[in-house]
């Protein structure tokens, strides 16, 4: 099914976007933590919820780099194939939309 396709390569397009908005807050994340490293009279509490913050995204991104390796490689599955289990793919749809539930 086409609409398979389709469905696997938003799931992938939304992983990248996610992938990338990560990447901006880690930036803004390890900037503002040199930012308080380097102020004098700044509290540890500060520096340590940066570290946390920090810590979570890295953690999102360790996911969501997970998930779009596995939406490319069912993308790329069902690509070369003609006839397709609909079982299957419905499993892969229902856990994508689990996971998306569980993240959000």
């Amino acid at each position: 099914d086409r609409k398979m396709v389709t469905t696997a390569q938003q799931m992938l397009q939304d992983s990248r976007t996610k992938i990338e908005l990560l990447r901006m807050q880690i930036v803004k994340v390890s900037q503002a933590r040199d930012g308080v490293d380097g102020a004098l009279g700044q509290p540890e509490e500060m520096v340590g919820a940066l570290e946390l913050r920090l810590a979570e995204l890295l953690h999102h991104m360790k996911i969501e780099s997970a998930v779009a390796e596995g939406a490319k490689n069912v993308v790329k599955q069902l690509s070369g194939r003609k006839v397709q289990d609909r079982r299957v793919l419905a499993e892969v749809r229902d856990s994508w939309i689990l996971h998306v539930l569980l993240v959000a």
